[in-house]
């Protein structure tokens, strides 16, 4: 345990660090910030503050009666879109699950698939972690291919790929139960998300009618 916190602790101030190393090298300009600051925040209601509250409480019970260590970023996935400020931008997110998370599994069983057997040649990973990276940032860059449905659909991606991909490729061994797993739970957050989406109306009013 006292190991765990240390390494928790450690990957901490490395992320720290290298945040700090990243908005050195890319700072913001200043015309951006200045935009930024005169913007108003949206003030969410309190009818959503509570289905919100409820939908996470429900995903964390059952996340953590199947797996403890991984239920952390699934439950990531539902926080960022129940918590939006409103209704609409929740249903954006709900739908970027499909092309974004479930897609994301599939192309990092790929990149496990490549470096199967080499989990320990630093070399190889660097080279295809590299590789794929250089594609999205490609199409990032590109305006003829950014998506223009889902804002930031191409650092999604990558985010969405790479966070399995580093979780479950090991030093040793060859598995594709975890992706498969994850990304059959990011179906049931869409399943599930999308029959909120019916539901969510008839809640609404029928708090308003309390």
């Amino acid at each position: 345990m006292e190991l765990y916190f240390y390494q928790l602790l450690h990957v901490a101030f490395m992320m720290l660090l290298l945040a700090k190393a990243i908005f050195w090298i890319l700072p913001t300009p200043t015309n951006q910030m200045s935009s930024r600051q005169n913007q108003k925040v949206a003030k969410r209601s309190k009818t959503l503050n509570v289905i919100s509250t409820i939908i996470i409480s429900i995903s964390l019970v059952y996340f953590l009666s199947i797996e403890v260590g991984k239920a952390i970023f699934c439950l990531s996935v539902i926080i960022s879109i129940v918590c939006r400020p409103d209704y609409a931008s929740i249903i954006k997110g709900l739908k970027s699950i499909l092309p974004l998370q479930v897609s994301g599994c599939f192309i990092a069983l790929v990149l496990h698939m490549l470096v199967a057997g080499h989990g320990q040649n630093i070399l190889m990973l660097s080279l295809v972690i590299f590789g794929f990276s250089i594609v999205v940032f490609y199409f990032a860059h590109s305006s003829e291919k950014i998506s223009k449905k889902i804002p930031n659909f191409e650092i999604g991606l990558l985010a969405a790929t790479l966070t399995p991909f580093t979780l479950y490729t090991h030093s040793s061994g060859f598995d594709i139960g975890p992706f498969i797993r994850r990304a059959a739970n990011m179906g049931v957050i869409w399943g599930v998300g999308t029959l909120m989406i019916v539901l969510l109306p008839w809640c609404l009013s029928w708090f308003k009618r309390m």
